[in-house]
């Protein structure tokens, strides 16, 4: 299954539980992290082929990565228990979702996971990848609009913040200054400006009259 999918499937996750920004933050890496054995693909095919799908989707490496990653969060139980979730999401989802097998159990056992042999290459990448890409883009809006947060979030609130204005203000706000749809929140006196009224740069979105007032730094 492709990277995106992967992501909104762990951000889902991370969103599900009542977890702190790191801890969603750290879901998410971790609902993208087995790929790492994937890397191979940007230099070398055949080394690709070969390492693919191999010590980064075990259960065991995520594991290891959901208990590091938990010592840097406050509530270690619950963020180790999230974080893993995201994580073993990711290899269901390629277990259903990808003719590639899946050595849950490596290295105890040997057994290779996958419903390739049941289910057609056809079925697999356009029919089951499509629909979780669709659920979890439904998803996604539904976090947005009751939990006011987008996967931008990983990055940093402050542009979390102004990507949650940019997608919902228009269905809410009217430019303070001309009265069309506004897109930006400006950051020094809270008034919703369009596109064509927004000033600032990317260290600080602001409207016109703020713009002209605050001193450049």
């Amino acid at each position: 299954m492709d990277p995106l999918n992967h992501a909104l499937i762990a951000w889902v996750i991370a969103n599900s539980f009542n977890v702190d920004v790191r801890t969603r933050r750290f879901c998410l890496l971790a609902g993208v992290i087995p790929d790492i054995d994937g890397i191979p693909v940007l230099f070398d095919e055949q080394l690709f082929q070969a390492v693919h799908h191999t010590f980064g989707h075990t259960l065991l490496f995520g594991v290891l990565v959901s208990l590091v990653l938990a010592l840097f969060l406050e509530k270690k139980r619950l963020g180790f228990s999230v974080i893993l979730l995201g994580f073993v999401a990711h290899l269901g989802a390629d277990i259903i979702g990808s003719n590639w097998p899946v050595p849950v159990l490596a290295p105890f056992l040997p057994a290779q996971i996958s419903v390739s042999p049941y289910v057609s290459d056809f079925v697999i990448y356009s029919v089951i990848g499509p629909v979780f890409l669709v659920l979890g883009t439904l998803a996604a809006v539904l976090i947005l609009i009751r939990l006011k947060r987008t996967p931008m979030e990983f990055f940093s609130k402050r542009w979390d913040g102004i990507m949650v204005n940019f997608l919902t203000l228009p269905f809410k706000e009217k430019c303070h200054d001309c009265g069309k749809r506004a897109f930006f929140m400006c950051e020094a006196c809270q008034r919703a400006v369009c596109r064509s009224h927004v000033a600032g740069s990317a260290k600080q979105i602001l409207c016109r009259t703020c713009s002209t007032s605050t001193p450049k730094q």
